[in-house]
């Protein structure tokens, strides 16, 4: 049987697998690929964000949803091309260090939360009733909602970036393990699998770009990041039990 999420994954597979062979052909410096990114995730926004509003304004239109399958496709194909280029090419890391890469995926990231966080308070009814359903209380939800949207633009400064990492990380992790809690299918987990990718990547490209250390270990430097991610799937599954036990609807 084929999921949603199968196809998500691979589609991004594809682009990695494409930027891989394309990536020995391109004549182009890794900055101008940075470039190049960096200005398709912007238009690429453009869309996502008028079909959004479409949606929440006017409710769900399967012409709608089929041009947001369509951009999304997209999206994901070339951001798997991006890490294929990088690594079947000439540009290697040098590629994955341009600043321009990361804030493309922060970008595209923050605009997915703050979207998601108003999708959630413009579809409360059907919300709070899956909060319930998966023993949580109301009030969490309203947390949930605040601090996608808080998170979301706190990704994009650099001060609070480690920090809204790691919050959304287990944010989408929560997400996973409520879906499993409640024995839904695999497809209901695929937006939070599909941010959980982009958020891991982030982490990685923050460390490559971060320069201040060069002498440290890469492999030291990448295992932390292991063991960070980790820490939030158990943050996630101890706050959900926690959660759920002690602040369950009466």
């Amino acid at each position: 049987m084929l999921y949603r999420v199968d196809y998500t994954l691979g589609v991004t597979l594809a682009g990695f697998l494409a930027g891989m062979f394309l990536g020995r052909r391109l004549k182009m410096t890794a900055p101008a690929i940075g470039d190049a990114y960096f200005r398709v995730v912007l238009v690429l926004l453009v869309p996502i964000l008028i079909l959004n509003m479409l949606t929440l304004t006017l409710g769900p239109q399967r012409s709608w949803t089929i041009a947001a399958t369509v951009i999304g496709t997209g999206a994901n194909f070339i951001f798997g091309a991006v890490f294929g280029t990088a690594s079947g090419g000439p540009h290697g890391v040098t590629l994955l260090q341009q600043p321009r890469v990361l804030a493309a995926i922060r970008i595209t990231t923050a605009f997915t939360f703050v979207l998601a966080a108003v999708g959630k308070a413009f579809s409360m009814p059907y919300m709070t009733g899956f909060f319930k359903q998966s023993g949580y209380p109301v009030t969490f939800l309203m947390f949930i909602i605040v601090a996608e949207a808080f998170a979301g633009v706190a990704i994009l400064v650099d001060w609070f970036f480690l920090i809204a990492l790691a919050g959304l990380m287990i944010d989408m992790f929560g997400a996973i393990v409520t879906h499993v809690h409640n024995g839904d299918p695999l497809d209901d987990s695929t937006g939070a699998i599909n941010m959980l990718l982009r958020l891991f990547a982030m982490g990685c490209l923050w460390q490559l770009s971060n320069r201040s250390s060069d002498k440290v270990n890469w492999r030291l430097r990448f295992s932390i990041l292991g063991c960070a991610c980790s820490l939030c799937l158990v943050a996630a599954v101890v706050g959900s039990i926690f959660i759920r036990h002690l602040w369950a609807p009466k």
